[in-house]
Parts: C-alpha cells; structure tokens; sequence
C-alpha cells in the first residue's frame, strides 16, 4: 500500500475524478481531507460531475434503470453517472455525454475512452 500524506485533497479529486466512490470516513481516514463536501462542490464546479440530482436520475431514466454496459439493473441510489467520452478526453458534464454504470463497470472502464 502506497504512503498517503494527511490533509492530501488532490488525491482525493483524482480518486473521484477516475471514477473511484469515496465516503466521508475513508476522505477523513486515508487522506485526512475533512470536507468531502467542498471537494464534490468544487468538482462539479469544474466539470468533472454531474452537477445536479437531477441530471443523475435523467441518465438512469433514459436508460431504464439499465447499466449501459452490461445491462444489469441498478438501483437508482446506487449508479455511476459517467462520461462516455472522459473529461479530461475533451469530454462535456452534459446529459449527451452521459451514461448511466453500475459500480463494477465504471471501476473498470476508468478514463478509457
């Protein structure tokens, strides 16, 4: 296991930024970040997520509540919406671009395309 330093909030955005879940205990435990919050915000602000509820649960209903990948069903609570062409691929945070994944295949899939 690689050493990580405390308060480390630029490992905590690459962690979330490849598609990585992250919760709040693992933020304060691993990396020492404790505004897991303020990471998201700024992110979104940014970009690199899906920056509204609404946004995310578009992505699932168009899709019928279906991984696009393998097409299992997700819960509604519990899905990745990612980009189909990464962000930092020159992709946009708009709904076009994308798609809703379960856990397993986003973790996978990374910033591939």
């Amino acid at each position: 296991m690689r050493s990580i330093k405390h308060g480390n909030t630029l490992a905590v955005r690459e962690h979330l930024v490849e598609g990585k879940p992250i919760s709040r205990i693992e933020a304060l435990v691993l990396f020492g970040v404790q505004n897991l919050t303020q990471v998201i915000s700024t992110l979104r602000t940014e970009g690199f997520i899906i920056k509204s509820k609404r946004q995310r649960d578009m992505l699932w209903y168009l899709q019928g509540g279906r991984c696009a990948l393998c097409n299992c069903t997700i819960p509604k609570t519990r899905f990745h919406a990612d980009h189909i062409v990464a962000y930092i691929k020159g992709g946009k945070t708009v709904i076009e671009n994308g798609q809703a994944l379960c856990p397993g295949c986003n973790l996978r899939k990374g910033a591939s395309c």
